[in-house]
């Protein structure tokens, strides 16, 4: 029981910890391009980072406040849209069909 206990704590802690690893690993922030399902196709789109936060800009310049959920997802608060992080962090692609590639 006690071990599964530790077990169950380190594998949480690892969570914790493993959620900026893209951050880390990739480098989010700065100037992306939309492709795909945009309101301006080829438009600008930017990433801030403030520590672990973020803020999103979109291709006609609507912020949303957002967040890692998991080391390769990012969730758009203000939005309500997900976006998962693939090809060693070149791209985004969201759950409105948008893609945001560098």
């Amino acid at each position: 029981m006690f071990k599964t206990l530790l077990t169950a704590l380190g594998l949480g802690l690892a969570a914790l910890v493993g959620a900026g690893d893209a951050q880390a690993q990739y480098g989010v922030g700065g100037a992306w391009t939309c492709v795909g399902r945009c309101q301006i196709p080829g438009g600008r789109t930017f990433i801030q980072e403030r520590g672990r936060d973020l803020t999103l800009y979109n291709e006609v310049r609507q912020p949303s406040r957002a967040y890692f959920a998991d080391p390769f997802t990012i969730v758009a608060i203000d939005w309500r849209v997900t976006g998962r992080i693939g090809r060693g962090g070149g791209v985004i692609s969201w759950a409105n069909g948008t893609r945001w590639v560098r």
